[in-house]
């Protein structure tokens, strides 16, 4: 009988403990199921707002990843894509900093490391930081660290290795896309080696007229600078009235002064013809203005050439190198922000 007793008692402590603990359990899981839907769709949501351009409130969504799921496996692709968003928001300074922390993480696998080192060189260029994207990819084979290094080059007028290495990426690449992207910098590089050619001859040869030579180099505001310097001082110089005595000159024969002020009689003896041949000291240095003008234009003209064609390079050359043609090069190398 005492048997029976003790196997009821025994039943009846694990029915109330099932009782007890079969809540619990359920409450544990429903838990977990509710914080994993969640975080899918919090990274749903980051990716909706950053493939829609929506780059402030994506970046405020990445971070808010990052704050809920601290040492998370996603954490790393969460600060990429903060970096891509600065980078898209044309901050790419701060980019900078998101990208190099996840160089610095441990967490982060060797593809997107790979691919925080070429936003990295992109940023740096953005910002003409070519110093670091020369240290980024001295050495290496990578195709598109090699572009990279192409664009340093050119933008530093090295046009031999320019075009090296964009050669070299292309062989690398070995695919149609890339070979006519990167073709367009070999039309590039030829067209910036003819606008660095202005000849100093000919640039003094154009000073013949006064600012010919800075027309020659392009440099229209200095053009027009040498050009009124040298035309008003002579104007004043070779003009018929002398504003500074307001006396009449005389060139032309036979006129005759009738003065008139008062008192004016006929018996006063007029001479028959007044010329004026002579200069007033004042015309004499307008003449000496006008000269000098001239000759400092032609002098400056024909020192500035190699800095002039320095000019127009950079200036063409900031008109090739886009954002739009390196998203073009590094198309399609996004990595998933996909918790599966």
């Amino acid at each position: 009988m005492s048997r029976h007793i003790l196997i009821l008692i025994i039943m009846l402590s694990g029915l109330i403990i099932g009782q007890v603990t079969s809540p619990s359990i359920q409450t544990d899981q429903e838990w977990k199921e509710y914080t994993s839907i969640q975080k899918i769709e919090l990274v749903s949501l980051s990716n909706y707002l950053y493939e829609n351009k929506l780059y402030d409130q994506a970046i405020l969504s990445f971070f808010q990843y990052i704050y809920r799921y601290p040492g998370d496996s996603l954490e790393p692709l969460a600060y990429y894509y903060i970096g891509r968003c600065y980078e898209e928001s044309f901050q790419p300074q701060l980019a900078i900093e998101y990208y190099e922390k996840i160089r610095a993480n441990s967490l982060s696998d060797a593809k997107l490391n790979q691919l925080a080192e070429y936003r990295l060189g992109i940023s740096e260029i953005l910002i003409n930081n070519d110093t670091e994207v020369n240290d980024l990819t001295v050495g290496e084979i990578d195709p598109y660290l090699l572009t990279l290094r192409g664009i340093v080059d050119f933008r530093a007028m090295r046009w031999s290795d320019a075009r090296q290495s964009f050669q070299a990426a292309e062989a690398s690449f070995n695919d149609t896309y890339y070979s006519k992207l990167l073709r367009e910098m070999y039309e590039y590089i030829d067209h910036a080696v003819l606008l660095s050619g202005k000849k100093r001859w000919i640039t003094l040869l154009s000073s013949v007229f006064p600012g010919g030579g800075w027309v020659y180099l392009d440099d229209y505001n200095s053009a027009i600078g040498t050009f009124v310097g040298v035309a008003i001082p002579l104007i004043y110089t070779f003009t018929t009235v002398d504003l500074t005595t307001a006396s009449l000159r005389y060139e032309y024969a036979y006129k005759t002064i009738i003065p008139a002020n008062r008192g004016y009689s006929e018996k006063v003896d007029l001479p028959n013809e007044v010329n004026s041949n002579t200069l007033s000291s004042i015309q004499y240095d307008m003449l000496s203005i006008s000269l000098g003008t001239y000759l400092g234009s032609v002098f400056a003209s024909y020192s500035h050439v190699n800095e002039a064609n320095r000019i127009t390079v950079e200036e063409y050359i900031g008109t090739k190198i886009t954002k739009a043609w390196l998203d073009d090069i590094f198309l399609n190398l996004e990595p998933d922000f996909s918790i599966y």
